[in-house]
């Protein structure tokens, strides 16, 4: 019952605030709201949760399911003697069931959604589109493209809307992937009477990748800032697992991460034009805006 309530009362904070409703919405357009990556929390179903939910929840799902121990660091012999002498003595059911594959067939009948938040002083935009998963051969070409529209402090969404137009406080983009499916998305809260500039500033940026070269020197700095944020973020340990855990979660080459920076290095200005103008496809791109304009 306290879980409940804390739930409910955190879900009714979010669903004041554009930001998240905007992200929610963003993710229903894209997906469909049956499916899992656009599903969202709701009070009701909250409410009709149920103790013996969360039990058969955890007999069917986690309880004695096949599991992976990933270590990072350095370990003695002893030690991880210790971890299979304990946790390899755990019982493993391998007849339960496997999560089925997702399909998903949902084509949006929207492009552009606008959800009125008539007290809001502000709006909150998302756009985008449906993408691929960390396995496309286009997925390292795609993260370069990204950085230079909306990835870093530097990029071109910034200078332009933030910091020569002084529309936002911040606006990025990003390319979000999960198993089975991944999307793209641009970001940012504004004022509702600059929502409409703020979304035609957007395209303009996209366009400009689509039809001029990116300079020899902006990608080399994209290039540049890459390589070392993803040499900091191995910083520790647990970066390290995690990293791993994402290469056995999603059944990636083993050296998928090894080869990171050398895919950023040889990615070309020609390569960034062919992903903005493959895959960014301006007339279809799914725009939400909760707030108004």
């Amino acid at each position: 019952q306290n879980l409940q309530n804390i739930t409910l009362q955190g879900l009714r904070v979010n669903l004041e605030k554009t930001a998240y409703l905007a992200s929610m919405r963003y993710r229903q357009a894209l997906f469909g709201e049956q499916h899992p990556y656009g599903r969202t929390q709701s009070e009701e179903a909250i409410a009709e949760l149920t103790t013996t939910d969360a039990h058969a929840h955890y007999a069917g799902y986690i309880r004695n399911r096949p599991f992976t121990v990933i270590l990072a660091g350095s370990f003695a012999d002893e030690a991880i003697g210790a971890v299979n002498e304990f946790l390899g003595s755990i019982p493993v059911d391998n007849t339960q069931p496997v999560l089925p594959e997702v399909v998903n067939q949902y084509r949006p009948s929207q492009h552009t959604l606008l959800f009125e938040k008539p007290d809001s002083l502000q709006s909150s935009i998302r756009l985008g589109c449906r993408l691929f998963t960390r396995h496309h051969p286009d997925y390292f070409r795609f993260l370069v493209m990204n950085e230079v529209l909306g990835g870093y402090f530097g990029s071109r969404l910034m200078k332009n809307i933030r910091e020569e137009k002084g529309l936002t406080y911040g606006i990025s983009s990003s390319l979000v992937t999960f198993q089975q499916a991944g999307y793209f998305v641009v970001g940012t809260d504004v004022k509702r009477t600059n929502t409409q500039q703020t979304l035609d500033e957007i395209r303009k940026e996209i366009r400009a990748l689509q039809t001029t070269p990116l300079p020899a020197d902006e990608l080399q700095t994209v290039k540049n800032f890459m390589a070392g944020e993803f040499a900091g973020s191995l910083n520790t340990a647990f970066e390290v697992a995690d990293r791993q855990k994402i290469v056995l979660l999603e059944n990636l080459p083993l050296d998928f991460f090894e080869r990171y920076i050398a895919q950023i290095h040889t990615t070309t200005a020609d390569d960034i034009m062919e992903m903005a103008t493959t895959y960014l496809n301006i007339d279809e791109l799914i725009e939400v805006v909760v707030g108004g304009n």
